[in-house]
């Protein structure tokens, strides 16, 4: 598939070569809680800012508390 991505106008667009000085990445972290009452449900996640490509990770973590016998 050949996609087009968003090359810096200052450059000739010449895919699939790519400038070798300009590369314009970020980082964006955030954390966040779903409540109990949302087990079961379909949750989404909108990208809205992603212009041409990006990584997404997920961690879950189920923590258990043990009792004392």
């Amino acid at each position: 598939m050949n996609e087009k991505y968003p090359f810096h106008l200052d450059y000739p667009v010449n895919p699939p070569l790519i400038p070798q000085d300009y590369n314009p990445v970020g980082s964006y972290r955030t954390t966040f809680t779903l409540p109990n009452n949302w087990d079961g449900r379909n949750i989404y996640i909108h990208f809205g800012g992603v212009e041409s490509a990006f990584t997404f990770g997920l961690t879950v973590k189920k923590l258990v508390t043990a009792r004392a016998v």
